[in-house]
């Protein structure tokens, strides 16, 4: 009987500790997400007010519709550009162990 309320008590002893490890990871994750996402809003921002200069200053030299033009074309090719970066091309890979790799598992060939 002593045996098994020590496992008992050993068990629950256990299960603090990662109670409290599992606290400590998530208030890292938390803080983490918030300093990415405040940062990615400064710098929307930041670009947004970039492009508005940008904007401003083309029109004194060309038309308003020609600056906007010009401004809207940057903004969607550099959005274009990253949307291409951000997809996984997968040239010269059979597709399960391209899926594989997307999904971080790992690759067992078949023999």
């Amino acid at each position: 009987m002593g045996n098994l309320s020590n496992i008992v008590i050993r068990f629950f002893e256990l299960l603090e500790a990662e109670g409290r490890v599992a606290k400590r990871n998530a208030i890292l994750v938390i803080r983490s997400f918030l300093y990415l996402y405040f940062g990615a809003v400064f710098v929307l921002v930041g670009v947004m007010v970039g492009f508005t200069i940008l904007y401003l200053w083309l029109r004194t030299y060309s038309g308003v519709y020609v600056a906007g033009t010009i401004v809207a074309i940057l903004l969607l090719a550099i959005g274009l550009i990253m949307m291409c970066k951000g997809k996984p091309w997968a040239k010269n890979i059979p597709s399960g162990i391209a899926k594989a790799k997307k999904d971080g598992g790992d690759i067992i060939e078949k023999q």
